[in-house]
């Protein structure tokens, strides 16, 4: 490997899959401490991939990450939720912003039921993907690693996230990377393994015309659905592929068109509402401008695949937030205060 010149080598690293460079990192030290910056940018590429972003923003905001520390993340990795769609037939009457991730109705509120739902859903068991395989790459990687030599095993330790506590059957926990306000104004990117989903919807006033004829009560109602799901024909609880909260009346629903039961305040137009899946105990709860509400549904399927979903019966505006910029609710505090391999 040293007469490799580096660009030759760099370019073969990174056509080598992730488990192959892996295995690499690990039977190899010249190779894991002279060209850690080789290694690095191999697996910044497929951590980019995994997570839905640029190699140029994982260098900008994870700047100190190592290559064992992406290494050990990559296989609990999910994808930041990127963009939203309908299936509305009335598409002149849907405005989609994708840079903002925002949709905007300008008919008639009140004639009809239409709800958005995000690309990819939260993770969940029934994934079958690299995240969630028990055989996945990481634990090849340390069973192969521990036959060579035990040193080599110490090499691929990510002292953070020791991986064998994270190693509970009955919790999921998933590393996708969010936005942070801090106290002093600036932004940073957390990617700490967690077993919660979380998504915000920013309620605006629209910047469109719209027709003045309103037929009935204006609705927002932020949930989660299956894929199944008919958003353009329902709102977010009104089945029982779909779980929703629903700013007209405060009331939760599940199930059927019937409120199941009060639950927290109306909301509308200048709020902020986030709905979250606890992956530890199958719960959905919900935040109000960042005023945590509590848990909603109890007993949630953990065999199925959930989408971020927004029913749409408003002429406001609808901003949809999955990480990329800071949620309005603190969720590190949260996370801390509940799981106690978060906050160490």
């Amino acid at each position: 490997m040293d007469k490799i010149d580096n660009d030759i080598l760099h370019n073969v690293i990174c056509f080598l899959a992730a488990d192959d460079l892996a295995r690499l990192s690990c039977v190899s030290k010249k190779f894991k401490h002279e060209h850690e910056h080789i290694s690095k940018m191999a697996w910044v590429e497929h951590a980019a991939f995994k997570w839905a972003l640029s190699p140029q923003f994982i260098n900008n905001y994870f700047p100190k990450m190592s290559s064992s520390e992406l290494s050990q993340l990559y296989p609990i990795s999910s994808p930041i939720i990127s963009a939203i769609n309908s299936d509305h037939h009335d598409t002149r009457n849907l405005i989609f912003d994708a840079e903002r991730v925002a949709v905007d109705f300008v008919g008639r509120v009140g004639e009809s039921n239409r709800s958005v739902q995000g690309n990819s859903p939260f993770p969940s068991r029934c994934d079958k993907n690299e995240s969630t395989d028990r055989s996945s790459f990481i634990e090849n990687m340390m069973t192969f690693a521990s036959k060579m030599a035990e040193e080599f095993l110490k090499e691929c330790d990510f002292p953070e996230f020791d991986m064998d506590d994270y190693d509970e059957p009955d919790v999921q926990r998933h590393s996708v990377p969010f936005a942070r306000l801090l106290e002093n104004g600036n932004v940073e990117f957390v990617v700490k393994p967690r077993f919660i989903s979380y998504y915000e919807v920013e309620i605006k006033p629209s910047k469109y015309e719209h027709d003045p004829a309103i037929s009935g009560f204006e609705c927002v109602a932020v949930g989660l659905a299956t894929k199944s799901f008919m958003k353009n024909k329902r709102l977010p609880g009104w089945d029982h592929e779909s779980f929703g909260y629903h700013g007209d009346d405060g009331a939760i629903f599940h199930g059927q068109g019937k409120q199941l039961s009060e639950f927290g305040p109306r909301y509308g137009c200048n709020d902020t509402i986030g709905c979250g899946l606890n992956h530890k105990d199958n719960s959905i709860f919900f935040t109000c401008n960042g005023v945590l509400l509590g848990t909603a549904f109890e007993n949630v399927p953990k065999d199925v695949d959930l989408y971020p979903t927004v029913g749409v019966d408003t002429n406001c505006s609808m901003h949809l937030n999955f990480g990329d910029r800071p949620f309005k609710f603190d969720l590190v505090a949260y996370m801390e205060a509940i799981d106690p391999l978060f906050s160490t």
